[in-house]
């Protein structure tokens, strides 16, 4: 994917951040950005869920509006994709990459939008669907029984509305698994690609050929969508969409817990803003062209005396110290879009010949 987006290098344009562009405002409907040619609906189950409580009567019935939106005789394929269940979570990579990543969270209501009254205590560990192993006592099966049953109503539910329902692997998030599916897309030509999800990690998947549906949840259940083109990003951000794994390694992603005064999903660099990150990605590259550029401009100021530099020079100054911070803010913003890393080999073989066969 990443050779087919084009990165058109220039300096910062001087645009305000908002955080993602604003819902509503693209001039495409999302009816017309699927208009022409072969098309894929991906959907983020589970970012759904974790809007809706995990109820599985309202997903259902945001996937069959998103169909229904973008439903023509070109919109043949659409796939809707989960978190592996709780059992598979026990190491997810990122974790592995930093322990405290989203240690915030609920992890409860990660997984597959379960709300609240969790049915595991800690230290639970539940059998895999299939293979069950030793025999445990009831109380110790029922939970495993319990998930089992809501992951297969809420996979029943997709497939009732026309989706095909995937589920990342262990390990992984189900935005590495839509990640690989749109990989997978591309290598089987379909031309026009939309990833619908209220979770900005989208935006690095926007090409020529892939749109992002960003979703916006209301009160109650109510749900809208707005269409984000690679255009609609590069004029609104002044940097390539796939630089936006390096835009979180330098200033950071802000996630719900830390607009209530919490830590952050990824913790970038120090003293650097979203705002001043888009800057610096803008004028030098990835991260590292911005280390690199860091580090000949410590080596430039430290023989400099009373100069006072502008901001992106002294946040080049904040990226310096905190490199190494950096280097892990990218390992976790970068989605794996290897399909046989996120999905499971049969899965992933199955899905690539399925999707073939538009």
């Amino acid at each position: 994917m990443a050779a087919m987006l084009a990165f058109r290098r220039g300096p910062y344009n001087g645009v305000h951040l908002r955080g993602v562009y604003p819902v509503g405002s693209s001039h495409l409907s999302p009816l017309q950005c699927l208009s022409f040619g072969s098309s894929l609906l991906v959907v983020d189950g589970t970012n759904i869920l974790c809007r809706c409580r995990g109820d599985v009567d309202v997903l259902a019935r945001h996937l069959a509006t998103l169909k229904e939106e973008l439903d023509d005789p070109h919109a043949s394929k659409a796939v809707c994709v989960f978190d592996p269940p709780l059992v598979d979570y026990d190491a997810p990579v990122r974790t592995q990459i930093d322990a405290s990543y989203k240690a915030h969270r609920d992890r409860s209501q990660k997984l597959l939008g379960d709300d609240g009254g969790s049915f595991l205590t800690e230290g639970d560990h539940v059998a895999i669907p299939g293979k069950l192993g030793p025999r445990v006592s009831p109380k110790r099966r029922r939970p495993s029984t319990i998930k089992r049953r809501r992951m297969q109503k809420r996979l029943d539910a997709v497939s009732d509305v026309g989706f095909r329902p995937v589920v990342a692997k262990r390990g992984y998030e189900a935005d590495d698994a839509v990640a690989s599916i749109v990989a997978m897309g591309a290598d089987a030509d379909i031309h026009n690609i939309a990833v619908a999800s209220a979770d900005a990690d989208m935006a690095s998947l926007l090409s020529a050929n892939v749109v992002w549906l960003r979703l916006k949840f209301g009160a109650g259940t109510s749900m809208k969508s707005s269409c984000v083109t690679y255009d609609d990003w590069l004029r609104e951000h002044g940097f390539s969409p796939s630089l936006y794994a390096d835009w979180v390694a330098l200033g950071g992603k802000r996630g719900s817990a830390a607009r209530r005064g919490g830590a952050g999903d990824i913790r970038g660099a120090d003293g650097v803003t979203p705002k001043v990150a888009a800057e610096l990605v803008a004028r030098f590259g990835g991260v590292e062209a911005c280390l690199l550029a860091a580090e000949q401009h410590v080596a430039d100021t430290s023989q400099q005396e009373n100069v006072t530099p502008p901001k992106w020079m002294r946040a080049l100054a904040a990226v310096h110290a905190n490199r190494d911070q950096v280097r892990t803010a990218f390992q976790l913003a970068m989605l794996r879009s290897d399909a046989m890393e996120s999905i499971a080999t049969e899965e992933a073989n199955m899905l690539r010949a399925w999707l073939c066969e538009m």
